[in-house]
């Protein structure tokens, strides 16, 4: 017999790692909401808060690098400093690529919070029962006479 070493598992990318993760959660995410309560809405709408909320600062941090990105093109370039400042739009510019991926996901995940919600909050079994008495006589004018 052959002695089998060293097996290397081929590596999924991060696409496929995510797509796998995002099936996985939305198939757990249907058998979640059957039987909803108010605090499983009240969860998922905290999620959806955390998401929008991360949704906004990577925006804001994307604007923020784009601004020194954009500045820094206009800077006057020198022998001396010409290195440096492609050297520091390349490394600017990674980043708002990396953003750029994590924002589009967050827009997905935003999307798919925002549809389990929608879900929970008609599977919720919510009760309403005012403090006031009923009017008996309400729909009396609709008898035929």
């Amino acid at each position: 017999m052959e002695k089998i070493t060293n097996i290397e598992f081929p590596r999924k990318s991060w696409f496929t790692t995510r797509a796998l993760i995002l099936a996985l959660w939305g198939a757990l995410s249907f058998t979640s909401c059957d039987s909803a309560t108010g605090n499983d809405v009240l969860d998922k709408q905290q999620e959806l808060e955390r998401i929008e909320f991360q949704l906004s600062s990577n925006i804001e941090s994307r604007k923020e690098l784009g601004e020194k990105y954009n500045k820094l093109l206009k800077y006057p370039r020198t022998k001396s400093n010409e290195w440096d400042i492609d050297r520091s739009l390349s490394g600017i510019y990674q980043a708002i690529v990396e953003l750029d991926e994590k924002i589009q996901t967050l827009e997905e995940d935003r999307l798919n919070a925002e549809k389990q919600l929608n879900e929970c909050k008609s599977n919720a079994q919510t009760f309403y029962a005012p403090n006031k008495p009923i009017a008996l006589d309400k729909w009396d004018h609709l008898l035929v006479k």
